[in-house]
C-alpha cells in the first residue's frame, strides 16, 4: 500500500508499506548497503519529479526553474529521504534569492497559487513509486 501525505509546511511525502518482496531483497544486504541502494533509488525517482517541476515552473525569468535542485539529507536511522527545493537555501525548502518559490507554489493572501511542485508530485507520483521499487530491486541484484 502506498500512502501519500501532505504536511502543513507543504512538504509532500510518500510512504510505501507492505512491500515484502523489496524488504526481503534489502534484508540480504548489510545496513550500509541498504541505505546506499535506497538513496540511489530515491534520487532516480526525484529526478522524475524535478524534471516535471521544472516543466511546470513559471517561466517569467527562468531563475526559479534553474534554481530547483535535488538534495539528499543525511540518513536518519529509520528513513532515507530526498528533497527538491531551490538550490540557494536548502535549510528550509525555499530559501536564498529564490525564496519566493514557496509563495508561487502555495500562494499567499495576494498571490494565487501556481502549484508547480505539488502538481509534479500529483502527476508523477504513481510512476515514481513503481520506479523507486524497481530501482531498489535492481540495486540489490547488482550489489549481490
Amino acid at each position: 500500500m502506498v500512502e501519500r501525505k501532505h504536511r502543513s509546511n507543504g512538504i509532500q511525502s510518500v510512504e510505501i508499506q507492505n512491500v515484502d518482496k523489496v524488504l526481503n531483497y534489502l534484508s540480504i544486504l548489510e545496513k550500509k548497503l541498504q541505505g546506499k541502494v535506497i538513496r540511489t533509488a530515491n534520487r532516480e525517482g526525484a529526478k522524475v519529479f524535478l524534471a516535471e517541476a521544472k516543466a511546470n515552473a513559471p517561466k517569467k525569468t527562468g531563475t526559479l526553474k534553474r534554481s530547483l535542485k535535488i538534495k539528499t539529507p543525511r540518513a536518519k536511522s529509520d528513513r532515507v529521504s530526498v528533497m527538491i527545493g531551490t538550490g540557494s537555501g536548502f535549510s528550509s525548502n525555499f530559501g536564498g534569492s529564490t525564496f519566493y518559490g514557496a509563495f508561487i507554489n502555495f500562494g499567499t493572501k495576494k498571490i494565487t497559487a501556481n502549484p508547480f511542485l505539488t502538481n509534479a508530485y500529483k502527476e508523477k507520483g504513481t510512476y515514481v513509486e513503481r520506479l523507486v521499487l524497481s530501482k531498489i530491486e535492481e540495486g540489490v541484484k547488482q550489489t549481490l
